[in-house]
């Protein structure tokens, strides 16, 4: 009798343990999913347009989403670009608002050189001006580190 008693708790421990161990990798992936939600969503603020020139001399498109989030160490408000992995000065940003999202042009000038573009649009023209260059990630990095 001692041995079905034995038996019938040690099956209940394991099945508890199991349960719980379900519960945990159950909790860990949903948590792990908001996360990475949330993660997502700070990059939702801007859609960006990046255009440019391939060795052949052809304007080539892409798409990347951007975010502002402020550097840690300097605590200044920095531009994001998610994709390209480049953080842009976040004061004056040419953007056009649309529905639900801002959109924002850049011109790639190197790996890591962008430079904003200002729409100017009227009744007769429209008109891209290319603004100063922005940054220039590897020489900013270096003197920072």
């Amino acid at each position: 009798m001692d041995v079905v008693n034995t038996g019938m708790i040690s099956g209940i421990f394991s099945t508890g343990v199991m349960i719980i161990v379900i519960m945990l990798i159950l909790v860990m992936l949903i948590g792990g999913f908001f996360l990475y939600q949330s993660k997502i969503k700070r990059y939702k603020q801007f859609k960006v347009t990046v255009w440019q020139k391939d060795g052949f001399g052809q304007l080539t498109e892409k798409y990347d989403d951007a975010g502002i989030f402020t550097d840690k160490t300097t605590q200044k408000k920095r531009l994001w670009l998610r994709r390209n992995k480049v953080d842009l000065n976040a004061d004056n940003i040419p953007f056009i608002p649309t529905r639900g999202k801002r959109n924002i042009y850049l011109l790639q000038t190197g790996l890591k050189n962008f430079r904003f573009i200002r729409p100017d649009i009227s009744d007769e023209y429209i008109k891209l001006s290319v603004g100063e260059e922005d940054v220039n990630w590897a020489i900013t990095h270096m003197i920072c580190n």
